[in-house]
């Protein structure tokens, strides 16, 4: 049986207010409840949700134009509600400081 999950979201870091995490922890069960896995029902969450705004502004579509709030809220539909950490106390950490202290790190 296949076990485990997938984390995606985004990390705001301040030196006055801390670190902020806000995103969606899939279970590897909700995958498999689709026919699926955590890693694609993440990415399928996304395309939808991006999808469903096509065709509100003319031209092409950056991330930027598109409206957050009705993307996490269509993403919500799919992968349930978003989490979110806040540590006021973290001290600021380097993008490659950070790559060292991963327990994942490839190499």
């Amino acid at each position: 049986m296949l076990t485990g999950q997938d984390r995606v979201g985004v990390l705001l870091c301040s030196r006055r207010f801390g670190e902020f995490w806000m995103g969606f922890d899939t279970d590897m069960t909700r995958g498999l409840d689709m026919g699926t896995n955590a890693t694609q029902l993440q990415v399928a969450a996304g395309v939808i949700a991006g999808w469903n705004q096509l065709g509100r502004l003319k031209g092409i579509h950056f991330v930027e134009d598109l409206d957050c709030q009705e993307f996490v809220r269509l993403v919500s539909e799919v992968l349930g509600p978003p989490a979110t950490f806040h540590d006021r106390s973290a001290k600021p950490t380097s993008l490659a400081d950070r790559a060292v202290m991963s327990p994942q790190r490839v190499t």
